[in-house]
């Protein structure tokens, strides 16, 4: 869910960067990008990625799209990321996650 968010944020010329926990799969989207298709077709949209929270520098806007059991380890890896004035929008399935944002 994360992937298609970035993609169609990337598209609508907003500028995004990818955070995965996984190194290796992070290189790959930024060498690759990412593979869209819907309605429109399939597409190829360029994106930057890392595996590491210190690499994007000041954000925003931080949107978490990671499995209910991954949220603390999520936030831990962003808090340096969570100054004042940055927003956080969930877009999570399960139970806890908002008592784990506030």
């Amino acid at each position: 869910m994360g992937c298609l968010f970035a993609g169609r944020l990337t598209e609508g010329g907003h500028q995004v960067s990818l955070l995965d926990k996984q190194a290796r799969r992070a290189e790959q989207i930024a060498r690759q990008g990412l593979v869209i298709e819907d309605p429109r077709g399939l597409r190829r949209v360029q994106i930057r990625a890392t595996s590491r929270p210190e690499a994007l520098g000041a954000v925003e806007l931080v949107i978490l799209c990671v499995k209910a059991y991954a949220t603390a380890g999520a936030l831990a890896d962003l808090r340096a990321l969570l100054t004042s004035g940055v927003s956080v929008l969930t877009l999570q399935n399960g139970l806890g996650n908002v008592e784990q944002l506030a």
